[in-house]
Formats: C-alpha cells, structure tokens, sequence
C-alpha cells in the first residue's frame, strides 16, 4: 500500500532530476557565444581559433589562467562560437597563459576532454600562448591545430598533437568574432583593428 501511494510521486521525482541533469549539461555547453559589454577602460579581450577537425573531442569551451595580477580564482573560462574560435572579454591588463580547451569526445561516448595547450618553453611557435597585456585592446592569441599523428587501429591508442598554423589570420578571427559584439563597446574597438590588419 505504501509503495503504490508513493509510486506516482517517485516516477516524478526520477523524471525531473533527468531533465534537471540535462538542462545542466546544455547549459554549460552552450555559454553564451556573444560579449558582454566592455566593463572598464583598461580591459582587454583575447581570441584565438582551434581547428579541431581531427581531434577526438569538439571544443566548446576552455580555460585562460591569469598569471598576474593574481587572482583568487585564476582560470576564466572562455568562450567559444563551436567553429573553432575561443575568446574572453573583460579582463584586466596583466600575464595570461591559455591552459586548456575542452569538450565532449565525439562519438557515442559521454567521456569529456581537458586538452593541454603547449607552452612557449615546449615550442616557440607557441609564444602567444603566453600573452603580456601590457595595454587595453585586443589580444589575438594565435591559430593551432590538434592533429592526428598516429592512428591506433581497433585496439591501440590514436595520439595528437597540438602544431601552430595560420590557417585562420588575425583579420579573419576578428570578422568570426565581430557577429557576437553587436550592442557593446568592443564592436567599434574589433572594426578600427579590422580596418589596420591588410
């Protein structure tokens, strides 16, 4: 007796937490791909482009940690438009290094990816993954690829690895970025660096 009054109750109960769970899910996969207004005179935005065609995850979101000022809470998470570009606005002059992208695997799997970024001391095609804003402005952070470097087959392991390219300019990243500046300060700052980049 007591089973069948609670049952109705239960079987609602485990349908709103599934929803609840997914809703979750969407949301922090799909952060709003447009900026924020510009906050202070002296920040800053940084952008970059990821071309993750062979990566074995899709780049939705990432991290940016400031190095200094320090920070209590170091790592922003950046934005991203799901077609490769990443970017943050707002941010307070200082040292920043882009840490990680991330992403769901692709596939069936539920898995998710943290991929490292290379630093300049692995590589120094890398050396704007560590940026010094010195100014307020624009920050263009560079374009990589993560490229499949061995395939392994039905039981070993496919390995990556992240190359510098220049597939996607600084102009280029700057017209992906400026659909989502519309009705903040940062669209007059983003046309004025697209009309001095050739």
């Amino acid at each position: 007796m007591f089973e069948q009054k609670f049952k109705p109750f239960l079987k609602i109960f485990i349908a709103a937490f599934l929803v609840f769970g997914l809703v979750s899910c969407t949301f922090y996969w799909s952060k709003s791909k447009y900026l924020d207004d510009r906050e202070e005179q002296g920040s800053i935005l940084i952008y970059g482009y990821i071309n993750d065609k062979e990566a074995p995850f899709t780049m939705k979101w990432g991290d940016v940690k400031q190095v200094r000022p320090v920070s209590d809470e170091p790592y922003k998470e950046l934005r991203s438009n799901n077609e490769g570009l990443f970017y943050l606005e707002n941010l307070p002059t200082g040292l920043y290094k882009i840490a990680t992208l991330s992403g769901p695997e692709k596939g069936l799997s539920e898995s998710y990816w943290d991929w490292t970024m290379p630093s300049p001391s692995d590589d120094k095609a890398f050396k704007r993954m560590e940026l010094k804003a010195n100014k307020p402005g624009l920050y263009f952070v560079g374009s990589y690829k993560i490229d499949k470097v061995k395939d392994g087959g039905l039981f070993g392991t496919d390995k990556y690895e992240t190359i510098a390219t220049k597939e996607v300019s600084e102009k280029e990243a700057l017209q992906m970025l400026l659909v989502y500046a519309d009705n903040t300060k940062w669209k007059k700052i983003i046309q004025k660096r697209i009309k001095q980049l050739k």
